[in-house]
C-alpha cells in the first residue's frame, strides 16, 4: 500500500480479483515490504463511479441504513435451505457487476440483521454490513459483504 494510514484505511493497488487501486482496511495487510507508488497518478473513485445513485445512511454514522433479508422475494437466488449468500466483491462499477469471491460459512437469513451501504452501478447488487459477523480485519468472517438486490428489503 502506498499512502499513509488514514483512519484506519490505505489507499493502494489491491490485486487479485479485481487489480484496481482501492481502499482497504489496514489490519488486513500482511506486514511485507514498501511497494512501489502503482497507484500515485489514480484518484479515489467518487461514488458516482460505483454506485446506481442509491447509498444508505443513518444518523449514527456511516455503517448505513437497517435493511432485511426478504430471501422468498422474486429473483433472490438462496442457497437450498433458502439463505442467501455473501460475496467479497462484485466490481460495482461494471454494468453488469460480476459475483466473485464468494464468503465461506456466510449464509444469511431473514432474521439477519443488516444495514446497507450502496446499490451497485448496475443496480444489481448491495454493499452490506452484517453486525452479527463483525469483522474488517482480513482474518474470520468479515462484516461486509455484496448481496443480491432482490434478497433485501428498505
Amino acid at each position: 500500500m502506498q499512502q499513509e494510514q488514514s483512519q484506519g484505511y490505505r489507499w493502494g493497488r489491491v490485486y487479485g480479483g479485481i487489480d484496481i487501486c482501492a481502499w482497504t482496511y489496514d489490519g488486513a495487510l500482511s506486514q511485507g515490504p514498501a511497494t512501489q507508488d502503482v497507484c500515485r497518478h489514480d484518484a479515489p473513485r467518487r461514488v458516482e463511479g460505483f454506485t446506481n445513485g442509491q447509498v444508505g445512511s443513518n444518523s449514527t454514522g456511516d455503517d448505513g441504513a437497517p435493511a432485511r433479508f426478504t430471501p422468498t422475494a422474486f429473483g433472490c437466488n438462496t442457497y437450498p435451505d433458502g439463505s442467501v449468500p455473501g460475496f467479497g466483491n462484485v466490481q460495482p462499477w461494471l454494468v453488469p457487476a460480476r459475483p466473485a469471491d464468494q464468503l465461506a460459512n456466510v449464509s444469511l437469513t431473514a432474521t439477519d440483521e443488516v444495514r446497507w451501504r450502496y446499490v451497485s452501478a448496475d443496480g444489481g447488487w448491495v454493499m452490506v454490513h452484517v453486525p452479527k459477523f463483525d469483522r474488517t480485519d482480513g482474518v474470520g468472517t468479515q462484516g461486509w459483504m455484496f448481496v443480491q438486490r432482490a434478497c433485501l428489503t428498505w
